[in-house]
């Protein structure tokens, strides 16, 4: 059994390499292998560097969550010149502490957790499209720093098919192109979930959830696509840079409160439909 300080490379072929209790190891080379965590006290730790080149990590059965943790300090680099290699399944957990780094598609079926400093970043390494696409659970916690999605000298991307957004603590800070199709985006008290940048985010389908906390829409283009419902409890949600743009229509629905800034504008026949609230402000704290 490898421990702290060793290195260890998951061969490829399409192999699967079982993990029954808690790894430690300074240097990881996954290449187009399988991690099957057997139980729930599972889990695999980098604390250096890691590369992962292809293949899902996942539990063996949905009820025994396992961890598959970057330390703090340390980088896992994500590679891959082909589009959705990285796939968390069945119950696995990511946990980033530290910095990864992505030059491929990261397919979240599982949960993605985030906590305090630590950050995915893109890399234009194969000149392929690099991202984050969500089905399960992306959480930030741990305090009250900023978790990042996003931001790199490439075109980032990120998804969210369905999928929930939660922060427990702190800020999550998604910085790229958004495509929210759906899904679940919910802030605890004192908290802020903040899709942002120079950048378009695409809305589609009905978006809800109980904002305790701050959730932000700060992108340059606002764009229903072709329709999208914002239906959200609570503080509601607040456009704090906004275009709307693109014939589609955007409804608020009833209890939403939604704040804009004063000089927002509506283009490309947009509709806008007001069944909540709509507050016009000259600035947002």
């Amino acid at each position: 059994v490898p421990g702290a300080g060793d290195s260890v490379y998951f061969p490829g072929a399409g192999g699967k390499t079982f993990i029954n209790n808690q790894v430690e190891v300074e240097w990881l080379n996954i290449l187009n292998a399988e991690i099957v965590f057997t139980n729930s006290s599972a889990g695999l730790k980098i604390t250096g560097k890691g590369i992962w080149n292809n293949g899902p990590i996942k539990t063996s059965s949905s009820s025994e969550p396992s961890v598959f943790e970057v330390a703090s300090g340390a980088t896992l680099r994500i590679n891959r010149p082909t589009l959705r290699s990285i796939f968390i399944q069945n119950g696995a957990r990511l946990v980033n502490n530290g910095k990864t780094v992505v030059s491929a598609y990261i397919e979240n079926n599982g949960l993605l957790e985030l906590t305090d400093g630590a950050k995915i970043v893109y890399s234009s390494l194969f000149s392929t499209p690099t991202g984050v696409l969500n089905y399960g659970t992306i959480r930030k916690t741990d305090s009250t720093g900023i978790g990042q999605i996003g931001g790199s000298e490439t075109v980032p991307f990120f998804q969210n098919l369905g999928g929930r957004i939660e922060v427990l603590e702190g800020e999550l800070l998604i910085s790229c192109t958004h495509f929210l199709q759906g899904g679940i985006y919910e802030t605890a008290p004192g908290t802020k979930l903040n899709f942002f940048g120079g950048f378009e985010q695409f809305l589609e389908g009905e978006l809800i959830g109980n904002q305790q906390g701050t959730l932000e829409y700060n992108s340059t283009q606002i764009i229903p696509s072709p329709e999208a419902t914002l239906n959200f409890g609570g503080t509601g949600v607040t456009f704090s840079s906004a275009d709307l743009r693109n014939n589609g229509i955007l409804t608020i629905a009833e209890n939403t409160i939604l704040r804009m800034l004063s000089g927002s504008t509506m283009r490309e026949n947009t509709r806008l439909i007001n069944l909540g609230a709509i507050t016009v402000m000259e600035t947002i704290a």
